[in-house]
C-alpha cells in the first residue's frame, strides 16, 4: 500500500510540473530581475539628485566631487543660456533692447531663421 501511494505521488509530481510551469517560473524570475534592476537604477538616480542638490556629499571622494562640480557648472551654463534666450526673445517681441544687445538680437534672429529689420533707425546686419 505504501508503495502504491509513493508511485501515485511521484506520478502526480511528474504530471503537475509541466513545461508550462517552467515557462511561468522563468517569466517570474525574469520579472524579479527586472524589478531589481529598476530599483537599483531608481536608488542611483535619487542619490545623484541629492548630490546635485548639495545633499549627502560628505562621503564623496575628490574625483566624485570634481565630476559633480563639472555637472553643476554645465547645468548652470545651460540655465544661463536659456535665460538669455528667453530674455532676448521677449525684448525682440516688445521691441525693447539696448545697442549693446544688438549682437544678441542678431544672433537670436539668425538662430530662428528670421530676417533682421530696421529698429531705432539702424539696420541690423547679419
Amino acid at each position: 500500500m505504501v508503495e502504491l501511494t509513493t508511485k501515485t505521488i511521484e506520478q502526480y509530481h511528474r504530471s503537475s510540473f509541466t513545461p508550462q510551469d517552467e515557462h511561468v517560473e522563468c517569466e517570474t524570475q525574469s520579472w524579479y530581475q527586472e524589478v531589481s534592476k529598476l530599483k537599483a537604477k531608481y536608488d542611483s538616480l535619487q542619490r545623484t539628485q541629492r548630490h546635485l542638490l548639495g545633499e549627502d556629499v560628505g562621503p564623496l571622494n575628490i574625483k566624485e566631487l570634481q565630476n559633480l562640480e563639472k555637472q553643476l557648472e554645465g547645468a548652470l551654463a545651460q540655465a544661463r543660456q536659456r535665460k538669455a534666450e528667453v530674455r532676448g526673445k521677449k525684448d525682440i517681441e516688445e521691441g525693447v533692447y539696448l545697442p549693446k544687445d544688438i549682437v544678441w538680437v542678431v544672433l537670436v534672429l539668425v538662430l530662428e531663421g528670421l530676417q533682421p529689420r530696421r529698429e531705432f533707425g539702424r539696420e541690423l546686419i547679419v
